[in-house]
């Protein structure tokens, strides 16, 4: 079992959205917000309209998550 939250959600790119479980690591209180750090893993880059280009081997993509999160004001 892994540590951590899965929270659901999507990643657009190229015009295609596809749905992700976002694995969060960590969540920091800094000063008035929160920093949380997570992962998405194993993303089909091809289901995502990103095709081969030079360097990439591959099918799958991780996106690496670090996030500053502060309240709305109201208005």
């Amino acid at each position: 079992m892994e540590d951590g939250w899965l929270v659901s959600g999507s990643v657009t790119a190229h015009g295609n959205t596809v749905p992700v479980g976002l694995r969060i690591h960590r969540v920091i209180v800094e000063g008035t917000g929160l920093r949380v750090n997570g992962r998405a893993e194993h993303m089909d880059r091809t289901a995502l309209g990103v095709t081969g280009s030079r360097g990439m081997v591959g099918l799958d993509l991780d996106l690496e998550l670090d996030a500053f999160l502060i309240p709305a004001t109201p208005g």
